[in-house]
């Protein structure tokens, strides 16, 4: 398993798992730009009384597009989730 084995606390144990990646692209003479990435997160715990655990997955996006020198056009986009809390998305756009 990646991550951490785990600890025994007499009893009681805890896991955690983390895989992250990125990319970005970048042509060769041209005006766009673009990244990404992708995270994902569990974490349990066991004990006498029982088990729990959760996962949160997240991406995130951004492209770039430089219409001139005084004149960058971005935008961004993101999504998280996990059983437990449901699905999030925000994206935005910024003029600089």
């Amino acid at each position: 398993e990646i991550g951490n084995p785990g600890s025994d606390l007499g009893g009681f144990s805890t896991n955690v798992l983390q895989l992250f990646t990125a990319a970005s692209w970048t042509p060769p003479d041209s005006k766009w730009r673009a990244a990404g990435s992708a995270r994902m997160f569990r974490i349990g715990s066991e004990s006498s009384g029982g088990s729990s655990s959760n996962t949160t997955v997240s991406l995130q996006g951004n492209t770039n597009y430089r219409a001139s020198q005084n004149l960058n056009l971005s935008g961004s986009a993101s999504l998280s989730g996990s059983p437990l809390g449901g699905i999030v998305m925000s994206a935005s756009a910024p003029v600089m």
